[in-house]
């Protein structure tokens, strides 16, 4: 993952079933490899919610929250949102094994009167033919079920792009819904003549110039950290 809107007339496509189903799968952001891939390509095909149980859900007005850099006690919260928010525990063990590994580059957490409720990662990828480009990847990104519709995705993924870009990174790629991460300005990686290493559908891979005209003269594929296939 990874957005739920402030209200449904705000954010996103105005269509309550819609935004539901794009923060379900926005959420979903990344994954990996072989079977992983094949299960987040159907969710992308899963159907909406109906549009009455949207409606009858309890929308509350979100109080105020806190975007910032996990630290060691929240490292148990963050696993169990990812575990809870996932089919499997594939994004939960993902994310501890970056961090173990010491290639969790950005790593944030949505605080709601000190509960977390949502965590968005960024680790390094690599263009095979620019190896000197700086570029990341985001995900996992995940918020809670009870606190979606509430722009704490989008909080978290736009938190994400500012520390990349403090940070020095040319770009970041995305491997998600393409209804949600334009509105960041995601484009489809092929735009910029970038593949996925893994095969999927063109229109789920994309890519941001985090620094302008980074990609004018990269191409060719992005690779992910190798722990993306130990899980």
């Amino acid at each position: 993952m990874f957005h739920e809107p402030a209200n449904v007339s705000q954010e996103a496509t105005g269509d309550p079933a819609k935004n539901m189903q794009d923060e379900r799968c926005g959420a979903i952001s990344n994954r990996w490899s072989g079977s992983a891939v094949r299960e987040f390509l159907a969710r992308l095909r899963t159907p909406a919610p109906q549009l009455e149980a949207v409606r009858t859900q309890l929308l509350e007005v979100p109080s105020l929250i806190s975007i910032r850099a996990e630290s060691k006690g929240d490292i148990d919260a963050i696993h169990a949102i990812n575990k809870r928010l996932f089919e499997t525990d594939t994004e939960a063990k993902l994310v501890d094994l970056l961090r173990s590994r010491d290639k969790l580059i950005i790593s944030l957490v949505a605080e709601d009167k000190g509960k977390l409720v949502g965590h968005i990662a960024f680790s390094r990828v690599q263009n095979e033919a620019n190896p000197g480009i700086r570029g990341l990847g985001l995900g996992p990104m995940a918020v809670i079920p009870e606190r979606q519709n509430c722009g704490i995705g989008s909080q978290l993924v736009q938190a994400g792009i500012g520390h990349s870009k403090s940070l020095g990174y040319d770009y970041i790629v995305v491997l998600g819904h393409p209804s949600y991460y334009p509105r960041f300005g995601f484009m489809p990686a092929r735009q910029f003549d970038l593949h996925c290493a893994w095969e999927v559908p063109e229109d789920v891979f994309m890519a941001l110039e985090v620094q302008a005209n980074s990609l004018s003269s990269v191409k060719g594929l992005v690779m992910y950290e190798p722990e993306f296939n130990e899980v």
